[in-house]
């Protein structure tokens, strides 16, 4: 639900464009609210107003500031995560070319491995030695090798860590070694978007900032959307006197 809106890859595409408009809505809120020189100490307090108008602005803007960086955070990593080939594109545009972990082309003639799992680990082991071993995925018609993912000493990423392992199912060769550390700098970016989207790579005080900067979303569109609602509701009126 979260990353395809139960609507496979068109839902991960919408997804993504959504978190590129709220990234947007953020920054023009930002410029919105930017004071001229001056009024940077005005337009930072909070006032006590009497009008429900101007409580609501005043809400509106210093939950905004405070959760500015978050939310933007949150929005930008979320749609990079769901937009790939777009992400892949523009950081090689900015910086250097991603390099991808591309799978070696299957075995067209499978058979039932002569390799056991505990024999490619150890294999593996051999060519990461300090890395964690995170997934292994097994042998099949389309995925001819053992792909063993794993997560070396500068992966910020502990559920899907960057750098990976192919072996040969039948005689043990290592196929490929895809390792996070020798890639470039739009690689060591890519890595950082998943553990900053879900909180991990700050332990249990980003995961809670996290949720508060969600909740506050909430509140900024309640906020913006009720607060448009009443300005209408009160030129209506004004019209019809």
């Amino acid at each position: 639900m979260h990353f395809t809106l139960l609507l496979g890859s068109t839902g991960t595409i919408i997804v993504g464009y959504l978190g590129i408009g709220s990234a947007l809505l953020l920054l023009t809120g930002l410029v919105a609210w930017w004071p001229k020189s001056g009024f940077w100490l005005r337009q930072l307090r909070f006032k006590r107003r009497a009008a429900l108008l101007g409580r609501m602005y005043d809400w509106h803007k210093t939950i905004g500031l405070v959760m500015l960086l978050p939310l933007f955070i949150l929005t930008s990593t979320g749609a990079m995560l769901a937009l790939p080939k777009e992400t892949n594109g523009l950081l090689g545009w900015a910086l250097d070319e991603v390099e991808s972990a591309a799978r070696p082309a299957p075995q067209l003639t499978f058979s039932n491995p002569q390799i056991s799992v505990t024999q490619a680990v150890k294999i593996a082991q051999t060519q990461l030695p300090k890395a964690r071993l995170a997934w292994i995925e097994t042998p099949s018609v389309n995925q001819g090798y053992y792909r063993l993912r794993m997560q070396v000493s500068d992966d910020k990423s502990t559920r899907f860590p960057n750098s990976y392992i192919d072996i040969n199912p039948r005689s043990g060769e290592v196929v490929k070694v895809f390792d996070l550390r020798q890639q470039g700098t739009s690689n060591q970016i890519k890595n950082w978007l998943h553990p900053l989207h879900n909180g991990s790579v700050g332990g249990l005080s980003l995961k809670v900032l996290w949720i508060i900067a969600s909740l506050a979303s909430l509140g900024l569109a309640w906020l913006g959307w009720y607060r448009y609602y009443l300005r209408k509701n009160t030129a209506k009126k004004d019209r019809k006197k």
